[in-house]
């Protein structure tokens, strides 16, 4: 058999693996597990997202690697499938699917490029004699290629198949081989002899004489290709350049860290401030994202605070009208976004649209947005306006919101001052509208100390 190894499948697994042989388990799928129990960490009940941001990036290691369970497993997410863990006992746990983690979106370009990849993953070229999981990896990535096929444009498989050829062409002399098999039979990537010689000469360019399997396959190439279509790969060879490694295509891979802890941290954020509002309104028995659908005539049933088929077709409904003009989006990847469960910042988007229809709930929120910096920046002028539009229509929390932000002041963007008056009165307001909460306010607000009055 062969006894063609990866050197990056021997780096990256490292002198762990004879401790690990001896126990039963192949590095690759110790590795590979580590990051699956990552991905299935939760806090609290909720997802951890920076152990699935740690996950994933421990799988595109592994993969880039040689790994096929993480080649599988990316094609996987990448796809939204289901996601398994097994047990000792191999009883298998279905984690969160990818998509609900609010840090993996659905790529399909991606997804048929890993799938590609692991479909073709030769055994023998790494020297592996493999177990049933890793068998059933290279099955199930063959078998989820057609119905993913299905479901895509000529274009975006175009894109899948330069993917493959990104991830694998700047790699070993062994990727570059794999390259130029998968040109010549056709498995993986559109038959192409003069590419598939390309990739065989640049192959042997790495390890001259060494890679004995591409000077073969050359050599047949030679016996069936015209003079014309020779020239034409040696052409294609000399002025190749390699794809650009992805850390070096755009930011920096630690701004780009350092951007996703932000972005999750502001998610996070605006999750939790949000809950705060629907929270206050619970208690008074609104019910703000139904109320808001409402608003925009989406939602014509009962308002009852139950998120029923009925809810979710009408969040459906608004989540196509976000992304109904965006031409960057097939009609598929539009459809994809109808979720029927709002992400914090489609919330945002429900809330503000609602506000401008003159629904005094939702303007209440908003001005409450601008006034904390949930989701929007904090502007002064901008809360103030929307909360006295909501105030307008007899709302007594918008009231109650206007006489605290009095009380205290609103600063970022167009400050507000604190002022006594206003804020008396607006309590005084909102408490004769029967907020109880307000006459407690209006009590402690003379002992509170003004820089201004």
């Amino acid at each position: 058999g062969s006894k063609r190894v990866n050197s990056k499948v021997a780096r990256v697994f490292g002198v762990s693996s004879l401790a690990l042989m001896a126990m039963g388990v192949t590095p690759a799928a110790a590795d590979f597990d580590d990051a699956l129990r990552a991905y299935a960490t939760e806090a609290n009940g909720q997802v951890d997202q920076a152990k699935v941001a740690e996950a994933l990036d421990l799988w595109h290691k592994y993969a880039v690697a040689g790994d096929i369970l993480s080649r599988q497993l990316l094609g996987d997410v990448y796809s939204n499938q289901p996601v398994f863990q097994t047990d000792e006992n191999g009883k298998a746990t279905r984690l969160t699917l990818p998509q609900d983690t609010g840090i993996i979106a659905e790529d399909k370009i991606k997804a048929l490029a890993w799938y590609t990849i692991a479909a073709t993953h030769d055994f023998e070229d790494f020297s592996q004699q493999p177990d049933f999981r890793q068998i059933n990896a290279r099955v199930r990535a063959q078998t989820r290629i057609p119905a993913l096929k299905a479901t895509m444009t000529t274009t975006q498989v175009d894109r899948a198949h330069e993917e493959v050829i990104t991830i694998l062409g700047s790699q070993s002399e062994f990727d570059l081989y794999r390259l130029g098999l998968m040109y010549q039979s056709g498995n993986g990537l559109p038959k192409n002899n003069v590419e598939a010689l390309k990739y065989y000469n640049l192959a042997l360019s790495r390890a001259r004489n060494a890679n004995q399997y591409a000077a073969e396959r050359k050599n047949f190439l030679l016996t069936i290709m015209t003079k014309e279509e020779v020239e034409e790969a040696n052409e294609l060879t000399r002025s190749w350049q390699p794809p650009l490694p992805e850390a070096l295509q755009g930011p920096s891979p630690r701004s780009i860290e350092l951007e996703e802890q932000n972005r999750i941290l502001r998610e996070r954020q605006l999750a939790l401030a949000i809950e705060e509002i629907e929270r206050e309104f619970t208690s008074a028995n609104d019910h703000v994202i139904q109320n808001a659908l409402a608003a925009l005539g989406l939602y014509l049933d009962e308002i009852d605070g139950e998120m029923g088929p009925k809810t979710r077709k009408a969040v459906e409904r608004f989540q196509f009208i976000l992304v109904e003009e965006d031409e960057n989006l097939t009609a598929e990847e539009k459809r994809n976004v109808m979720t029927g469960k709002l992400s914090p910042v489609q919330k945002v988007a429900l809330i503000a649209q609602a506000a401008q229809v003159n629904h005094a709930q939702s303007q209440y929120i908003y001005g409450v947005m601008h006034a904390e910096g949930i989701g929007v920046p904090v502007d002064g002028d901008e809360a103030v306006r929307w909360l006295k539009r909501s105030a307008s229509f007899g709302y007594p929390l918008a009231h109650y919101a206007l006489g605290k932000y009095y009380r205290s002041g609103i600063y970022g963007d167009n400050p507000v001052a604190p002022s006594r008056a206003d804020a008396s009165f607006h309590l005084g307001q909102a408490a004769a509208l029967g907020y109880d909460p307000a006459q407690k306010e209006l009590n402690e607000l003379y002992e509170f100390n003004f820089a201004n009055d």
